[in-house]
């Protein structure tokens, strides 16, 4: 017993040691509902399931800094996704392209997909960011989609991934390095963002092709971010090269193109939003693309917040005459700080080619179908 006693006294004089120098925080987020989704035309469209993240991304992370001196700070992120309904780890991307290299792996285990970062930051200078993590193109539609880019209602799934324009960089990208600016610029910032696709130099496809930027990444945010009022615009430029005989038969060299913008203004009684972006894919034998843009608002309503959304989809070149409209409502009533119960109805009428589903949830609706879901569910953070 005095053995145990001494251990762990000098264990905690080496942990008091490095606190002083570091700190470390752990934390996550709990997020599981009842989800029921009725897609039109499709035989097997009537689905009821248990699912996750609904109005916050389920996650189990660990952060931290390290004081260098002189102003200079060294951080770490590692952040997981979790499927909380089976406990499942969430799939990664290692090569950000839309076909090979670069398809989605891992999952079923603990997989840090949704940031593993590595940072120097400095007050004056502000932050380099090395790894995996978030798009700059991803905060504008984040940031003003009032159900947080989760669940059935979500804006920014129905508009961004399920479309598939920026492929698995829609939200983040691995292998990035990114610069963001210090929070002492009055509001203003910047982050810029160059991803590697981690290809071997002169890969070739079937067809001989050099593919080897296939999956490089390189996108800009630049906006205004101070007490209620955001404002940011962002452009994004994805390589996404064929890499089979079958796959260059349909898309030509290039990539997409992906330029948005975004507004919000916290009033206090009413925080509305606006949000705009055009993607474009170079394919062959012509481009195509969506213009789409929502407006949405929060509203705070007695210990909780009504939140409201429209989104409308447009369809460009041979995606000409394809349209989608999208309605979301939710009301989330707060238990208590960290504890929230939540109730979410959401519908998509697709019209030509398009055949959204909500959140990507399938099975989908046949082209030009509508289809509608509820979602009932607890969240609790940590």
């Amino acid at each position: 017993m005095k053995k145990l006693v001494i251990a762990a006294a000098v264990l905690g004089a080496f942990a008091g040691t490095a606190q002083a120098q570091s700190s470390v925080t752990l934390f996550g987020v709990v997020d599981t509902n009842i989800t029921h989704i009725t897609a039109g035309g499709n035989p097997e469209g009537a689905r009821t399931f248990m699912d996750n993240s609904g109005i916050n991304s389920s996650r189990l992370g660990f952060r931290g800094t390290e004081d260098l001196g002189g102003g200079l700070k060294a951080g770490f992120w590692l952040e997981a996704g979790i499927n909380t309904n089976d406990g499942a780890g969430l799939t990664t991307s290692t090569g950000n392209g839309a076909t090979f290299p670069g398809a989605a792996t891992g999952g079923g285990g603990l997989t840090f997909n949704r940031r593993s970062t590595v940072s120097l930051l400095s007050d004056r200078w502000g932050e380099l960011r090395i790894g995996r993590d978030y798009v700059p193109t991803f905060w504008n539609s984040a940031n003003t989609d009032p159900f947080g880019y989760n669940g059935i209602a979500e804006v920014a799934s129905f508009l961004i991934v399920t479309q598939g324009a920026m492929g698995a960089t829609a939200v983040r990208a691995s292998n990035g390095v990114s610069y963001l600016t210090p929070n002492t610029l009055g509001g203003f910032f910047l982050q810029a963002t160059y991803a590697l696709g981690n290809n071997p130099t002169g890969l070739r496809s079937e067809t001989g092709q050099d593919v080897s930027d296939n999956g490089d990444y390189a996108g800009v945010n630049v906006g205004y971010q101070n007490g209620p009022l955001y404002a940011g615009i962002a452009t994004a430029y994805l390589s996404m090269q064929p890499t089979t005989s079958a796959s260059q038969t349909e898309l030509g060299a290039g990539g997409v193109h992906t330029t948005n913008l975004a507004v919000s203004y916290d009033f206090g009684f009413v925080k509305p939003d606006f949000f705009y972006q055009e993607s474009s894919v170079d394919a062959y034998p012509e481009q195509y693309g969506t213009d789409i843009y929502s407006v949405g608002a929060s509203v705070p309503l007695g210990q909780g917040e009504l939140r409201l959304n429209y989104a409308h989809a447009n369809g460009q070149d041979y995606l000409s005459g394809s349209h989608a409209n999208m309605f979301g409502v939710g009301y989330v009533y707060n238990l208590s700080k960290r504890t929230a119960m939540y109730a979410i109805a959401a519908r998509i009428n697709n019209s030509g080619g398009y055949a959204f589903s909500l959140n990507a949830y399938g099975p989908g609706p046949v082209a030009g179908e509508s289809v509608s879901g509820v979602s009932l569910g607890v969240r609790t953070s940590f």
